[in-house]
């Protein structure tokens, strides 16, 4: 019969080999490391890794800890993609200086904790899209100086998240695919380098008044896949003084509405995405509309 003694003895050589067995592999690009799990005091620690690395964590790490990755510091490129996480902490990402890219892309994360990225001054792309995320709170993107592209689609945002307009650097905003109903006035007014921001595909039937302030940047603009009757040309284009491309299909226009928007558009030169619905009787370039 096991002994008390042996029986603790297994558990710890048991517990030891769980912690310290790894599957890395890595080319002359990337290591890529499936079956991690992350442990609440013991930093992750790999040996000889690259500048890009990819991670696939056992089923039972659902937390990134706060200093998950401190010994992980030259660290260029981080993919958590396809996981199950559920949590970041202030913290989570702490001696990353040198991260230039993030990808959190398909996990359970439904918020994003203030300080989870203060370490990251050095990142350009934040990946955070097919998450369950509701709400950003305030101070959520700190220390992120140097960001150009954020991703939150596929999300369950029911408004923009007023944090974003704090993010000076951005140059693309993906927010499509989300629960957006309208646009308050000044969302984004902050955001005088955004070039492209997709919108389409959530269910906004309004825009405020100055919805677009401040976005003499943009170039181009996907409000495709939504509820809108209106599209205020003199107001929405007015600080829209870069814009080339504008996609207004499959909303709720009148036909003759999406006419004259196309006709100032002309008048701009800005391009007016046309649809690929041209067998409808009332369409106009291709956008159903109604007569």
């Amino acid at each position: 019969m096991m002994t008390l003694k042996t029986l603790l003895l297994l558990v710890i050589i048991v517990s030891f080999i769980n912690r310290s067995f790894q599957i890395c592999a890595t080319t002359t690009a990337i290591t890529t490391c499936r079956q991690i799990h992350l442990y609440k005091t013991n930093p992750l620690t790999i040996n000889k890794y690259k500048d890009i690395l990819e991670i696939s964590l056992d089923d039972q790490s659902d937390t990134i800890y706060s200093n998950a990755f401190n010994s992980l510091a030259e660290l260029k490129r981080l993919f958590l993609s396809n996981n199950k996480i559920k949590n970041l902490e202030s913290g989570s990402f702490d001696r990353l200086s040198k991260l230039e890219e993030l990808s959190l892309y398909n996990n359970l994360l439904t918020t994003i904790v203030s300080g989870a990225f203060r370490d990251l001054h050095n990142l350009k792309i934040l990946n955070l899209g097919a998450n369950k995320i509701t709400s950003i709170p305030n101070k959520a993107f700190v220390g992120l100086d140097n960001l150009e592209v954020i991703n939150l689609s596929f999300n369950q945002l029911a408004e923009v998240p007023v944090h974003i307009n704090t993010i000076k650097t951005l140059r693309v905003l993906h927010l499509n695919d989300n629960k957006l109903r309208n646009l308050k006035a000044s969302s984004f007014n902050n955001l005088n380098k955004l070039e492209k921001l997709h919108l389409y595909d959530n269910s906004i039937d309004s825009l405020e008044a100055k919805s677009f302030a401040g976005l003499r940047n943009l170039k181009e603009l996907n409000l495709k896949a939504n509820y809108l009757k209106q599209f205020n040309t003199q107001d929405a284009l007015a600080d829209l003084g870069s814009l080339q491309i504008l996609n207004l299909a499959i909303n709720n226009f009148r036909c003759p509405d999406l006419k004259n928007i196309d006709k100032e558009l002309q008048r701009k030169r800005i391009a007016f995405v046309e649809g690929t619905n041209k067998q409808n009787t009332n369409n106009y370039k291709g956008i159903k509309c109604n007569a």
